[in-house]
C-alpha cells in the first residue's frame, strides 16, 4: 500500500503467500465449463453484455444453481416445468402439471438471471386457480389474511397485486400495481390485497406475485449458499402456494 501526495511512501509491504491451487483449479473449471458444483456468482458475472464464451460461462453457473435448487425443491413436491434462455433466463417449478395444463396456467415459482442480480418468485395469475382461491376467501377470509400475517416473520419478500393488460401474442404489460413489503405489512395492507385480489382486473387480468431479489451485492450471491436461500423463499411460502393450488 502507497501513500501518495507530496512524497511517495510504501506503508505496508506486501507479503509473499502460498499458492491456492483448489481456488485456481476451480477457476479454470469454470471457464472450461466443467465445475460441477455451484459455488457462487462474481459480480461481473451480471453485467448486461457479454461475449459468447463469457455468456456460456455465467449460463453453466446459473444451471448449476438450478439444480443445486431442484433437488430441494422436489422435497416438497415441485418440480421443474420450463426453462428459457433467450434474452431473459429462468426456470419454473410447480406441482406436477395435469394432461393438457401449461405451466403459466398453473401457480409456479421462478428462478431467474437478473443484471441486477437472482430473482426468486411466486407467481399466480388470473384464471381457474385465482378464481378457486376467491371463492376459498369467501368461505373464510380469515384463512389467507392470518398466512400474509406469518409472512411479517418468514424470509422478506415484496407482494405485489399487478393488473396485467395484453399487448400481442404472450406480451402483457402491468397497467397498476399494489406493492407492500413483508416486513412492513399491517392490517390495512391486508385489507387492500384482500379487496384487489377478489375483484377482475377491468382493463386486465390480476396477478398474484410475490418475489425476492438477491442483489448482485448480497453476500449469499457470491457463494454456495444461494441454492439453500431460495429454498428457504420457497419454504417461507408453500403455506400460501398450498392454499392456492389445492382444491
Amino acid at each position: 500500500m502507497l501513500e501518495v501526495g507530496k512524497d511517495c511512501k510504501e506503508l505496508i509491504r506486501a507479503v509473499p503467500s502460498s499458492l491456492r491451487v483448489g481456488m485456481i483449479r476451480q477457476i479454470l473449471h469454470e471457464f472450461e465449463r466443467k465445475a460441477i458444483q455451484f459455488n457462487g456468482f462474481e459480480e461481473e458475472d451480471f453485467a448486461k453484455y457479454y461475449s459468447e464464451i463469457e455468456d456460456d460461462v455465467v449460463w453453466h453457473k446459473f444451471k448449476l444453481l438450478v439444480e443445486d435448487v431442484e433437488k430441494r425443491l422436489k422435497q416438497k413436491g415441485l418440480i421443474r416445468t420450463h426453462e428459457a434462455r433467450g434474452t431473459s433466463w429462468w426456470y419454473s417449478f410447480s406441482k406436477k402439471l395435469s394432461r393438457g395444463e401449461r405451466y403459466f396456467h398453473v401457480p409456479h415459482f421462478t428462478i431467474s438471471f437478473w443484471g441486477e442480480g437472482i430473482m426468486a418468485e411466486l407467481i399466480v395469475r388470473e384464471g381457474p386457480y385465482l378464481n378457486n382461491t376467491r371463492k376459498k376467501i369467501q368461505q373464510n377470509p380469515e384463512l389467507l389474511k392470518q398466512m400474509l400475517r406469518r409472512l411479517r416473520d418468514k424470509f422478506p419478500c415484496e407482494i405485489k397485486i399487478k393488473e396485467r393488460v395484453h399487448v400481442g401474442g404472450y406480451q402483457t404489460e402491468t397497467s397498476s400495481e399494489y406493492v407492500v413489503s413483508s416486513q412492513y405489512i399491517n392490517e390495512s395492507h391486508i385489507r387492500r390485497m384482500m379487496q384487489f385480489l377478489q375483484k377482475k382486473g377491468q382493463k386486465g387480468k390480476i396477478w398474484l406475485w410475490i418475489g425476492h431479489l438477491f442483489h448482485l451485492h448480497d453476500d449469499e450471491t457470491h457463494s454456495d449458499e444461494l441454492a439453500g436461500r431460495i429454498d428457504e423463499f420457497v419454504d417461507g411460502l408453500m403455506e400460501i402456494y398450498g392454499f392456492i393450488v389445492e382444491k
